[in-house]
């Protein structure tokens, strides 16, 4: 079945229901956490937290900084849209903050949401239309003591990243992020602030994907796409080219500087979000080995060997990549909708106590590491494509930054969840979903609190 129309299916979906072959209790899992937290003696600066997510992935790190902006620093959001956008409506979600339905194979649902901005103006009528609601969602769900306040924002660096070639996630609906936050900007009467804490790369001609320089030279067609090409496992590698390719027309002469630096989109977000400490250049030396182009590289199965030789870029990952149980079923008996394991990757340095950020990094559909039909990891079977080559990790290892990667689970009952999305419609069954009470956003802060104890709260 297609990816469209399995998603369309979603629309007839009214129960959701989910059992788990795993089921890992609330407190167990986050004991467990603790435990990790504990073993590696991790310090975690309570003052550097910030979040991160492609497609759903980027519809829920919009969420979960608006959620939690009292405790995050900023936000990189790739091919998402603004907060509560779908109003708990599936069909919204497929026909107007996306363009899913309009991709489906007879075009069921027509993608009726907002277009481009008009030449010379930041964006169309609809999508200040579509910013204003979701603007007005935020201030409802403040009065109603379901979020930080949203004064909150102003602190984050956010960095928006949208390709042009993307044919699931319109540039109206990311130029309605965009407004979004400027709307908040002018509500606390800081204009201003929208030029020193507000980003938006637009220009690369990339399909919907997290775009790659691909440093780590994976084999283009079977282990990371091409830049205008869709599809598993929405890792897309883009160069220099493409950039003058898509520029050499524009009047803009932005265009090319905006279009290069969202080449490497992992690295941009954590340099732009952490720019008061400028990162160091990250780790360039671990890449894919000469046995994992051609398909049979050394996995963390077999400890890194092959013919008597260790894999340097496996025993790497191995070294830094720790698996841990998610709490999958709340104490009250309710379902979280996460995957029953989640990863960490740990720099080095970052153990016995040493003070180290902490950046949390959403997949997008089709990228979770129990997904069944998505290109898999080049070196193990225990995480995912995604967790070992977005390209965070390589950053974070050079400038003291863990990174956590929760995991959404595949729900395939009734379809209510059968590409692993996470929750941008209300899948989830609870009309809170974009709020602290959302089965997802407390399962997943639950775990922050448990990596970082001295939250303020």
């Amino acid at each position: 079945m297609s990816l469209w129309k399995t998603c369309l299916i979603l629309c007839i979906a009214t129960v959701a229901w989910a059992t788990s072959a795993q089921a890992v209790p609330e407190q167990q899992a986050l004991d467990a956490l603790k435990a990790v937290r504990q073993k590696l003696a991790l310090n975690l600066d309570p003052n550097e937290i910030s979040v991160s997510g492609i497609s759903s992935g980027g519809f829920m790190a919009h969420q979960f900084h608006v959620a939690h902006s009292r405790n995050l620093m900023g936000a990189g959001i790739i091919a998402g849209g603004p907060y509560n956008c779908a109003q708990g409506s599936v069909v919204t979600a497929l026909r107007e903050c996306t363009a899913f339905g309009a991709q489906a194979t007879h075009a069921l649902l027509s993608y009726t949401g907002p277009g481009p901005a008009p030449q010379g103006q930041e964006a169309s009528p609809e999508a200040i239309k579509m910013a204003t609601r979701s603007y007005q969602s935020t201030l409802e769900m403040d009065r109603a003591g379901k979020i930080d306040s949203p004064g909150n924002i102003l602190r984050a660096r956010v960095i928006l990243v949208h390709g042009q070639s993307d044919r699931l996630l319109p540039e109206g609906v990311m130029d309605a992020v965009q407004q979004y936050y400027k709307m908040f900007y002018k509500h606390y009467g800081v204009d201003d602030q929208a030029s020193t804490r507000l980003r938006y790369l637009k220009m690369l001609p990339a399909e919907h994907s997290v775009p790659s320089d691909n440093f780590i030279n994976l084999k283009i067609g079977s282990q990371i796409n091409a830049c205008k090409t869709f599809g598993s496992p929405y890792l897309n590698v883009c160069t220099k080219d493409d950039c003058a390719n898509a520029c050499v027309s524009s009047s803009n002469t932005a265009c090319s500087t905006q279009c290069i630096d969202a080449i490497d989109t992992a690295g941009e977000i954590l340099r732009y979000i952490y720019n008061q400490n400028p990162l160091k250049p990250r780790n360039d030396s671990i890449k894919a080995s000469t046995s994992a182009q051609s398909g049979t590289p050394s996995t963390v199965e077999q400890n890194c060997q092959k013919n008597g030789e260790t894999d340097p870029r496996c025993q790497w990952l191995q070294e830094r990549i720790f698996v841990f149980d998610q709490p999958t079923i709340f104490s009250n008996s309710r379902q979280t909708y996460l995957g029953d394991k989640g990863f960490l990757f740990v720099p080095k340095q970052c153990r016995d106590n040493h003070a180290c950020k902490l950046h949390i990094a959403f997949h997008g559909c089709e990228q979770g590491y129990d997904f069944p039909d998505s290109t898999k990891a080049v070196y193990s079977k225990r995480w995912s494509h995604f967790v070992e080559n977005v390209g965070f990790n390589e950053w974070a290892d050079a400038n003291d930054i863990v990174v956590f990667y929760p995991q959404a689970r595949t729900v395939t009952y009734l379809a209510v969840n059968p590409k692993g999305c996470w929750d941008f419609w209300g899948y989830t069954t609870n009309a809170l979903y974009p709020t602290q009470q959302g089965r997802q956003i407390s399962a997943v802060w639950e775990m922050v609190e448990a990596l970082v104890p001295n939250l303020t709260q």
